[in-house]
């Protein structure tokens, strides 16, 4: 009975021309995520303890929701902030693909700026 030495490189080189082996195991990085660019925003002053965000219409319509006491959001239908107290509170919506949008109510609004829309 014959014996056969193989040499531990010998098995790596095998392995690895047969995609066995991945000879540097050192995980590629995944690069971090484009930004999203939204090129339209929309703002609302208003003094309620709660505020629901307008509904945007549009096609492909995506953004982002600052509701100006910290917290931030993606853009959804029937999203609601809540603050902790009534005060003037400003919501920025930046967005992309809106061509219109709606509120329930303007009650207890100061201010919509549509400059960027």
């Amino acid at each position: 009975m014959k014996r056969l030495l193989i040499s531990a490189s010998a098995i790596l080189l095998l392995f690895s021309a047969c995609g066995e082996v991945d000879p540097d195991p050192t995980p590629t990085p995944t690069p971090d995520p484009k930004p999203v660019s939204f090129n339209q925003r929309l703002t609302i002053v208003h003094a309620r303890s709660s505020f629901t965000v307008p509904s945007l219409s549009g096609s492909g319509v995506s953004g982002r929701v600052d509701f100006g006491d910290g917290s931030t959001q993606d853009y959804r239908y029937g999203l609601t902030g809540t603050y902790p107290s009534v005060g003037q509170h400003r919501v920025v919506i930046e967005c992309t693909g809106a061509t219109s949008f709606s509120m329930e109510s303007v009650a207890d609004v100061s201010q919509i700026d549509l400059s960027a829309f």
